[in-house]
């Protein structure tokens, strides 16, 4: 999908160290990798059995120093999972849609996404 048919721009966070994330009930090492005021992407080079199933109800909790002043839980919907090839390394992603009711939770982080990305700090994912 491109950047012109996204109802929100995406944000590359893969080397964003100040955002931290964390999805319930998942113990393998999930890297968020894309960040939007609709959703977000994971990856992790194992396959997590927990997220095979697509629109499965996850909760993502987020923490953002010096935006959020405690931890944000969001509710979402996994959208997708798929085993993609990165760097010639096979890596699993998986997409969570936020539900309506909770994206404006993210709009701290999203606003500070917006200003790192006009200083050229960070670049919209594709």
């Amino acid at each position: 999908m491109s950047k012109a048919s996204r109802e929100f721009l995406r944000y590359k966070v893969v080397d964003l160290h100040t955002l931290k994330s964390e999805m319930e009930s998942v113990n393998a090492p999930l890297q968020m990798s894309t960040f939007s005021a609709g959703g977000c992407g994971f990856y992790c080079v194992e396959q997590v059995p927990a997220l095979v199933a697509s629109s499965k109800r996850v909760f993502c909790t987020f923490t953002m120093e010096g935006v959020l002043p405690s931890p944000v839980r969001v509710q979402g919907n996994l959208v997708y999972s798929r085993e993609i090839v990165a760097n010639d390394k096979r890596v699993n992603f998986y997409g969570v849609h936020f539900i309506k009711p909770h994206r404006e939770l993210v709009t701290p982080i999203i606003d500070h996404l917006n200003k790192l990305h006009k200083a050229g700090q960070i670049q919209l994912a594709e």
